[in-house]
């Protein structure tokens, strides 16, 4: 970036590709946490339901998400996305960040008032190093017992093995994670074999419509930029 700057060339990205379908996501874990779809499916497929004298059937309890509490780390524009997802789900929302985002539809507190109070904590922050590995035993020990926790951001934002440890413990109730520290994911990561851990292989962002948006505005960054007049500059 330095470089291309002091050149004079311009560095472009893509930004707000796939916010939509990365909120739909998180949403895919929460549901999945909280309704047991998959497990129930599964379940049925054995006989479970057929041999139930009664009409309906269920082994794990259902949960409603309206009137729980959605905590979202990062404010920017996918966290913002979930919170007002949330909010339509009738969640009641908490945000942290460590600026201000005006445009945030929640409640914008101090990360130990969020961890304390959420039932649900998605994280949507970069990864720096000063947030690497934030959410270890320390950080999961300030929450609700019981409370899930979902990962679209970054694997390196959180410490697996505390999380494992966590979920056999019971003090988390499910994590939903689309991304670990090492990707592809290694043999021996503890999440593996972690009770009530659901994973996605870092295709959050990846739906058919985020790929061609992505081609889209590359191809209209290309075209800008030869016309003399680049757009979605970073540099």
């Amino acid at each position: 970036m330095k470089a291309a700057r002091a050149l004079n060339i311009p560095v472009c990205n893509v930004p707000g590709y796939a916010t939509g379908s990365v909120t739909e996501s998180v949403f895919g874990f929460l549901l999945e946490m909280t309704r047991h779809t998959a497990f129930s499916t599964g379940r049925i497929r054995q006989g479970a339901w057929t041999a139930c004298p009664e009409f309906c059937w269920w082994e794990r309890t259902p949960l409603a998400l309206e009137g729980r509490t959605l905590g979202v780390i990062g404010c920017g524009a996918i966290g913002s996305r979930v919170a007002a997802v949330g909010q339509a789900f009738g969640m009641r929302v908490l945000g942290y960040a460590r600026h201000q985002h005006p445009d945030f539809p929640g409640e914008q507190v101090t990360l130990e008032r969020l961890l304390s109070g959420s039932d649900v904590i998605s994280l949507h922050c970069p990864a720096t190093a000063e947030n690497a590995g934030f959410v270890d035993a320390e950080t999961i020990g300030k929450m609700k017992d019981g409370a899930l926790l979902i990962n679209t951001a970054r694997g390196s934002l959180v410490i697996e093995s505390d999380v494992a440890e966590a979920l056999a413990s019971g003090k988390l109730g499910g994590y939903g994670a689309d991304v670990v520290s090492r990707e592809p994911m290694d043999i021996h990561d503890p999440l593996l074999k972690a009770p009530n851990c659901y994973l996605t292989g870092h295709s959050a962002w990846a739906t058919v419509e985020a790929r061609q948006r992505i081609v889209d505005v590359t191809a209209e960054n290309i075209r800008a930029a030869l016309s003399g007049n680049p757009v979605n500059v970073v540099n």
